[in-house]
């Protein structure tokens, strides 16, 4: 008591307590709280008992099974993106090109603006509007990505999904002395789409080329993991790149975000000792004929020793039928117990243009 009166404080005992009234000079003194740190100041910190916080403190559970997101941003980063936050309202007029014919947005009962009247049901028209903000400063080589919502439904029946996408356009590297400026192209976005796919371990992805209102037509594909579609990939169409002022290739992709999220399990195959093989055969085929069936045809074939199929080259022109393209697969073989002999590889190869054969009509090239 002495020492809170000491302190100019006026103090009246009550049945209760005291009742403190307080110097219209002391303003930093509001509540109980502050009158029992005056107290310690004065008596002194260092002389009040410590007592430490107990409690139990548990890990958090995380499944193998599922990625953590900052797994995923953190690759984009290494592959050079830079990461982007965007109003989940936006411009109706930029949405509307950039969405499929048919799909409705919900709009906002009170909009900040006219060009913030609806919700996204994309993350496109954000990363869209911030790469033209970019390119308008001078920023030639732009590659930016969004983890966010977006909405879909009605005002009554909201559904909220989390997605992830990118955009890039410009050099594939940055400026050197050392090697030629190469622009960025499909293959470049196709390959980083890829690359947060394979965080999970998955293995059943495929790029299927269809048709997206906002991309171009021979340059889009609708991603494909375990039989479901998930997302899209590809360049934004000719008309939207010129309606956007776009000198250049621009390049999009946006994914559902659980089912990339999604990981398997890995599993410890020991390593063989034996030798591999590889074997390379050249096919023609008619020129419809995508790539995707061929990997199809190829992943059917039953054998112990195949371990890796890669297709390595393209070609149509001279020499090739017109109406044909002929297509170089490379084949590595190898066995977990023993040396292959020609007898194993020439039964192989065999199956193998049997099937091709029969799949897809395909003939080896001489």
């Amino acid at each position: 008591e002495d020492q809170l009166t000491g302190l100019g404080l006026q103090i009246e005992t009550t049945s209760e307590g005291w009742n403190v009234s307080i110097p219209s000079f002391r303003f930093d003194l509001a509540i109980e709280v502050d009158l029992i740190e005056e107290l310690g100041r004065l008596y002194g910190y260092e002389n009040l008992p410590n007592t430490r916080p107990q409690g139990t403190v548990l890990s958090a559970d995380i499944s193998e099974e599922t990625l953590a997101t900052h797994r995923l941003q953190s690759l984009l980063v290494d592959r050079g993106y830079q990461e982007a936050i965007t109003y989940s309202f936006v411009d109706p007029k930029i949405q509307q090109h950039l969405v499929q014919q048919g799909e409705t947005a919900i709009e906002l009962a009170n909009p900040i603006s006219a060009d913030l009247s609806i919700m996204r049901i994309s993350l496109w028209p954000g990363l869209v509007q911030a790469l033209v903000y970019n390119l308008n400063r001078q920023h030639t080589r732009v590659q930016l990505f969004e983890v966010g919502r977006v909405f879909k439904g009605t005002t009554d029946n909201v559904e909220q999904h989390r997605h992830i996408g990118g955009v890039l356009c410009g050099s594939r590297y940055p400026e050197q002395w050392a090697e030629k400026e190469k622009p960025v192209d499909f293959y470049d976005a196709k390959a980083d789409v890829e690359a947060l796919l394979n965080l999970g371990g998955k293995k059943d992805i495929k790029f299927v080329a269809e048709q997206h209102d906002a991309l171009h037509p021979g340059q889009s594909a609708r991603i494909v993991q375990d039989g479901l579609p998930i997302g899209w990939l590809g360049a934004l169409h000719p008309r939207l790149e010129k309606t956007l002022g776009f000198t250049g290739k621009v390049y999009v992709f946006e994914l559902a975000l659980v089912p990339v999220l999604a990981a398997t399990i890995p599993e410890f195959s020991p390593l063989s000792k034996f030798p591999a093989i590889r074997r390379d055969i050249a096919l023609i085929l008619d020129e419809e004929i995508s790539i995707n069936k061929i990997d199809d045809c190829l992943k059917a074939i039953k054998s112990d020793i195949l371990n890796e199929i890669q297709l390595f080259d393209v070609y149509s022109g001279d020499g090739v039928e017109l109406g044909k393209k002929s297509v170089a697969v490379a084949f590595t073989v190898q066995h977990d117990e023993r040396t292959l002999t020609d007898e194993d590889m020439n039964a192989l190869m065999q199956m193998i243009t049997e099937q091709l054969e029969k799949e897809v009509g395909a003939t080896i090239r001489s």
